[in-house]
């Protein structure tokens, strides 16, 4: 193990420590939870700032991630990170704040042409701009929650499937594959419209 190895563990251990302690409650608890928001602070706000948030919405958002992780810490699965549950934990509280003040907006064809071109990129593509990074992230999660429809979706967009090709898939009628199709449409867009109210912004 190097010693950049021994640093990461090390950090990975005080983290889930600080997370344990916490989650105890107590004296503490305070403090590891003052160790951990030391620890995380400019990090998280940092990269809330590349994504455009004000600094005054940043900290904002930064002090609820806090809290919801001071209640849920006793949630945290033992396998990940406790810095990627963090940003984790960010990411959602910031898009739960673009939800509540985004325009009205609609996927129309305009904007699911953006997001089929988002998902199709490479994998490896280094995403440059921060519209492009959240409707990436909020295809993750849609996939997540919605596995079936998900997989429906990159193989018309991926693989550029018909709604015949699909139909065959699903052992559906084109006419109620054409109707799924506009479902899974429908499922995505809470996922997507929080990234068309920051491209909306950034215009």
């Amino acid at each position: 193990m190097t010693a950049k190895d021994e640093e990461s563990f090390d950090v990975h251990e005080r983290d889930r420590t600080w997370l344990k302690e916490i989650a105890a409650g107590g004296a503490a608890s305070e403090r590891a939870v003052t160790g951990l928001f030391m620890a995380y602070r400019g990090a998280l706000l940092g990269w809330l700032k590349r994504h455009q948030v004000n600094p005054n919405d940043a900290d904002d958002i930064v002090q609820l991630a806090f809290m919801k992780l001071v209640h849920a810490a006793g949630q945290h699965r033992g396998d990940g990170s406790v810095r990627a549950w963090l940003y984790t934990i960010v990411r959602n509280c910031w898009m739960d704040e673009l939800r509540k003040t985004k325009p009205e907006t609609h996927l129309d064809d305009d904007g699911w042409e953006w997001i089929s071109a988002t998902i199709s990129a490479p994998a490896h593509r280094a995403v440059q701009d921060s519209t492009d990074d959240c409707v990436a992230d909020g295809f993750q999660r849609y996939s997540q929650d919605h596995p079936d429809r998900a997989e429906v979706v990159r193989r018309q967009v991926l693989d550029k499937w018909t709604v015949r090709d699909i139909a065959q898939y699903l052992q559906r009628t084109e006419a109620a594959t054409f109707e799924y199709l506009s479902q899974c449409r429908k499922k995505l867009r809470p996922y997507i419209e929080p990234c068309l109210a920051l491209a909306s912004r950034a215009a």
